[in-house]
């Protein structure tokens, strides 16, 4: 109540609202909103993504780096062990003169053993550090010219046939990978899959315009989850302290390794009929 009527006015507030598209602004806002929200969710969802790839990545090389200690350990202390052993006994006159070539063959076939593993974790460095440029060259020829050094030991059985298909292109390639390659697929094929039914197919042959290095052989095989893998530096399936069998993880990572060196491809199938299939693809040079 105020003395004057005129004073009731004095200090009313009057609030004066535009309705006009009222909705259609609230709407506007609310997309806006919307849109920030999901952007914020997008980029926390890829940045848990990165962080969990990159967490299992590390896992994974920590864990291939364990067991190539663990079988570089093994291959190491096995071969000394063998040599010194051996060595003590013929220093020490254990040994008779009947004996005495048996006991040095075995320091000799131990030490090239030793000199086997050295290489390969040099030629690995190597290879990634200095790039030779490939030359076009017969395939055949030079799988040919290493086929008496893939032959196992004199006084074994053969476990090698060649399939070479004739009048094939040259291609780009290097003979030491080449080499490399063929001895490195050979002897995983008689590490993991030894031939007992048929022996080890070494072929090669021209599809889909590449000139194809095969080694074929009758084992497990190996899981598809897993063919890409077994030609990272280091890895092996399984575990090390399960594992049976002798290797560093190595022997296809340089397949892989020099097969880029020729500009070629290098993978692994089923075979039909049970088996794998180790291909490395080459580039034709005409």
């Amino acid at each position: 109540d105020t003395y004057y009527p005129e004073d009731a006015n004095y200090g009313r507030l009057e609030i004066v609202i535009d309705d006009e598209r009222f909705e259609e602004r609230v709407a506007r806002q609310s997309q806006r909103f919307l849109a920030t929200g999901g952007m914020l969710l997008l980029t926390l969802g890829i940045g848990m993504t990165l962080l969990y790839r990159s967490v299992r990545r590390e896992l994974d090389q920590a864990h291939r780096m364990q067991n190539f200690v663990a079988a570089v350990t093994h291959e190491l202390r096995t071969p000394i062990s063998t040599i010194r052993l051996h060595a003590e006994m013929l220093q020490d006159g254990w040994v008779d003169a009947q004996k005495q070539p048996e006991y040095y063959g075995r320091i000799v076939r131990e030490t090239q053993r030793l000199g086997t593993l050295v290489e390969r974790v040099l030629e690995k460095s190597r290879l990634k550090e200095n790039v030779t440029r490939p030359e076009a060259g017969e395939l055949n020829e030079l799988v040919l010219a290493q086929k008496d050094d893939l032959e196992p030991p004199e006084g074994e059985r053969s476990d090698l046939a060649f399939q070479l298909e004739p009048k094939l292109p040259k291609v780009w390639l290097t003979a030491e990978g080449v080499g490399m390659i063929l001895s490195n697929l050979v002897e995983n094929a008689r590490k993991y899959a030894p031939a007992k039914t048929e022996p080890i197919l070494v072929r090669t042959r021209w599809s889909n315009g590449r000139v194809l290095l095969e080694v074929c052989d009758r084992g497990p095989g190996v899981p598809p989850s897993e063919r890409e893998k077994i030609f990272e530096a280091f890895y092996r399936i399984g575990s090390e302290q399960t594992r049976t069998t002798t290797g560093t993880g190595l022997g296809l990572h340089l397949v892989r390794l020099h097969a880029e060196t020729c500009g070629a491809q290098s993978s692994v199938e089923e075979r039909e009929g049970g088996g794998s299939v180790f291909r490395v693809a080459f580039r034709p040079a005409d």
